[in-house]
């Protein structure tokens, strides 16, 4: 898994190296790259050919119920649906926030 792909600029050779690798990787195993960006043409091919896939924001944000349910089963403190709400309405669905900025 590589994280933060999108501080790597396009022409980097970073990426050749990943695509390189990924030839010579057996067909059970997978490459994660996590990015902010949308991945860089030289992915095209692959995207194409649907070797690699895309999970978006829209993907990976929790829905008000999965929220509930996380907040419940972690802070089980909190009870007041509106609290239940307003944390959700404060991270817009996103999991990976500290907990200091949810309070």
């Amino acid at each position: 898994m590589f994280d933060n792909c999108h501080l790597v600029t396009a022409e980097s050779p970073f990426h050749k190296v990943i695509l390189t690798g990924m030839s010579a990787i057996p067909d059970d195993l997978n490459i994660i790259l996590i990015s902010r960006n949308e991945p860089p043409p030289v992915y095209a091919r692959l995207k194409a050919n649907r070797q690699m896939g895309l999970i978006g924001w829209n993907e990976l944000r929790f829905t008000q119920k999965e929220s509930r349910a996380i907040i419940s089963f972690r802070a089980p403190e909190i009870r007041s649906k509106e609290t239940i709400d307003r944390l959700h309405k404060i991270t817009d669905g996103w999991g990976a926030l500290s907990s200091s900025r949810m309070v």
